[in-house]
């Protein structure tokens, strides 16, 4: 994150750790070099710096995003006022909702919409299609699935998870490039 900051001194803590997880490659295996390994097992995968440096778009986090967060939660760090200006705002409380890379849904029973804000930080405009690995027994839809953004432009798309099949009770893992 250090030298990614040197190379970004504008980036946000958020925008940051946006680019290490978007980046970095999941081919990684467990001790013994041959068990592919799970999400649990590396997280967001191993860290490329030099991809890290020019990850094209990342996903920042305002303030009151976190503050929004933190309400969901019942963070005692935010005040009740707080947390009321920012309900009246329309943010949303829902931690499924912060505008992370990562999305996590816990029961998901039916169907479920989560916004996402992407940056692009590239130094030209570049376009960025969708493909999706689609967790066992869930349909996964992005919308719009293309986004065209210039230098510095910000665009939401929705990704939509609908339950098909399948125990509630059960990790299921999926991924969007």
């Amino acid at each position: 994150a250090a030298l990614i900051k040197q190379a970004h001194p504008d980036w946000s803590p958020a925008a940051l750790k946006s680019a290490l997880m978007t980046t970095a490659y999941q081919e990684v295996t467990l001790a013994d070099g041959t068990t592919q390994s799970i999400p649990f097992d590396f997280g967001s995968g191993h860290i490329d710096p030099n991809r890290a440096n020019d990850p094209g778009l990342v996903f920042d986090i305002t303030a009151a995003e976190y503050d929004a967060f933190s309400c969901g939660i019942g963070s005692p760090d935010v005040s009740q006022s707080r947390c009321d200006e920012l309900q009246s705002s329309g943010l949303s409380f829902e931690p499924a909702d912060l505008n992370q890379p990562s999305i996590a849904l816990s029961r998901l029973t039916s169907e479920r919409t989560v916004t996402r804000r992407v940056t692009n930080v590239a130094e030209n405009s570049e376009s960025y299609s969708v493909e999706v690995e689609a967790p066992a027994g869930i349909d996964v839809q992005v919308s719009p699935a293309t986004l065209t953004l210039a230098p510095g432009e910000t665009a939401s798309f929705d990704v939509t998870f609908r339950h098909l099949s399948g125990p509630l009770d059960l990790y299921r893992f999926g991924s969007m490039t």
